[in-house]
């Protein structure tokens, strides 16, 4: 059973943290640490708890696409250690097919610079492991962007160099936005799980399932990244979740590729249409939706049969 008490701290514990500039509330959520931050091998852990288990007993495939944006991330910044934006425009992920059983951990690298390009691209690598065994290949590729008016970016925890765990807020401190988002904790604890564990819940609502009109999603801080908008792992678990809703049954996810589009803001409508399905395997091509219907992410998913190789 989840440990509705656990959960609210760590919620109020994101939340603390979150108020001042520098990461975001879903990495805090999800108390994601650095052990080693360098150009040529960056290690990132995430530690295995009840609720961000999904119904097999896995860390829930939202939690892993957010564990490698960040690393992906902390690769691309590695470098310059600077506070700077720099955003993801492509993220891609290779699953193995190993569980992704225990705690996660992810060794991340910078593969190096573009060139020849008007904006500064950097070029990132990383994998997940779980108990010692690969779940899944990373890669990535990060754009130098302007940070919007009124944002202020501080230092990331490991350029901080705080790795203490912040106390959970006090309640009667909470301004509105925080309010809203232990509401919504709330709200998800006091339902019963249908199916989905609380971290699928919390961040993307009760309402799943892909139809014909598509399936809406509400945003906010909860899921949000350094400047405001959706983080992009989130974006990209979306895309995934919303693939293999539709993929042929008997199937599973083997890898997707991820293009960041536009800013993430906003109600979000995700869609997913079957490209192509084979005897043993499938092609899917998702799109996420701004409610002012320009296109958000766009990505592509493999998906295999799944049974044992002969």
């Amino acid at each position: 059973m989840e440990n509705r008490a656990a959960i609210r701290a760590r919620v109020l514990a994101a939340i603390a943290a979150n108020r001042a500039p520098g990461f975001h509330f879903p990495g805090y959520f999800l108390d994601v640490r650095w052990s080693a931050v360098a150009p040529e091998r960056s290690h990132l852990t995430l530690t295995d708890v009840p609720w961000l288990r999904d119904d097999d007993g896995n860390i829930d495939l939202l939690a892993l696409t957010v564990l490698a944006d960040i690393a992906l991330g902390t690769a691309a910044r590695a470098e310059d250690r600077t506070g700077e934006r720099l955003s993801t425009v492509h993220l891609q992920m290779q699953f193995t097919g190993v569980p992704s059983r225990g705690d996660v951990a992810a060794d991340a690298c910078l593969l190096g610079h573009a060139v020849g390009t008007a904006l500064e691209q950097r070029l990132t690598a990383a994998t997940l492991y779980a108990q010692d065994r690969p779940v899944c290949r990373a890669s990535g590729e990060f754009v130098r962007l302007a940070t919007p008016d009124g944002v202020a970016l501080g230092p990331l925890p490991w350029q901080s160099r705080s790795s203490e765990t912040t106390a959970p807020a006090n309640e009667a401190t909470l301004n509105h936005v925080e309010r809203d988002i232990v509401r919504a904790c709330d709200e998800h604890l006091a339902v019963p799980a249908h199916g989905e564990r609380f971290l699928r819940r919390f961040w993307l609502g009760r309402a799943h399932g892909i139809t014909d009109a598509d399936y809406r999603i509400a945003t906010g801080v909860h899921v949000g990244n350094r400047v405001g908008h959706v983080q992009g792992g989130i974006l990209v678990g979306i895309a995934a979740i919303a693939a293999s809703e539709v993929a042929p049954p008997g199937t599973g996810l083997s890898n997707i590729s991820a293009w960041f589009v536009s800013p993430g803001q906003g109600a979000l409508a995700a869609s997913a249409q079957v490209l192509h399905a084979g005897r043993n395997t499938a092609v899917v091509r998702s799109l996420l939706r701004g409610d002012d219907g320009r296109t958000v992410l766009e990505a592509v998913t493999q998906h295999i049969a799944l049974g044992q190789a002969g």
